[in-house]
């Protein structure tokens, strides 16, 4: 992907450097790589051997999304969602669930648009300050209303990738309905 940092990691027989890194465009107009001049950081030849072991364990998990809505919307850990909670900070969290969950139990000041009704009911949700999208449903489900959102003029959306489930497995209370 343009733009993304490729780091080369280059081993020389008893010296080996780690090349700083080089945007994607640069590494292709560059053909060759100047190795006259000594480079900042060395390291040994076992820990270059680590991480490129490390990389290909790994296989390039940082470079994926790990959530369908990664670069559609920001994604808000649950924890700073309980912290803006905590701290009365000004967010809207809509809760995307059908609306018969959201009236057992929901998260505390979240208002119901269910994911089905977004579309008809985007006068609802404000175009400034922070707007906060969470459900029970799966990522892409999640990861759609958010460019639906964006594709009609809203910036300021943010996803809680653990979800209502999420939430719940980390202990942090919710409101219920009283009879």
């Amino acid at each position: 992907m343009p733009g993304r940092l490729i780091y080369l990691v280059l081993l020389q027989r008893y010296n080996a450097r780690v090349m700083g890194g080089l945007s994607a465009g640069s590494a292709i107009k560059k053909n060759s790589i100047d190795l006259s001049r000594p480079m900042p950081l060395r390291i040994s030849t076992w820990s270059a051997a680590a991480m490129i072991i490390l990389t290909l364990l790994l296989g390039g998990a940082a470079t994926r999304a790990d959530h369908p809505a990664e670069g559609v919307a920001t994604l808000i850990p649950a924890a700073i969602v309980k912290r803006i909670l905590d701290n009365g900070d000004h967010a809207i969290l809509i809760d995307l669930r059908p609306a018969h969950e959201y009236q057992r139990k929901r998260l505390p000041r979240a208002i119901s648009i269910p994911a089905s009704e977004v579309a008809k009911r985007l006068r609802e949700i404000p175009k400034f300050g922070r707007v906060i999208l969470y459900c029970a449903c799966e990522p892409q489900e999640i990861a759609d209303k958010a460019l639906m959102l964006r594709t009609h003029g809203y910036r300021n959306i943010a996803v809680m990738p653990e979800g209502y489930a999420g939430w719940l497995e980390l202990g942090y209370p919710t409101e219920e309905n009283r009879p």
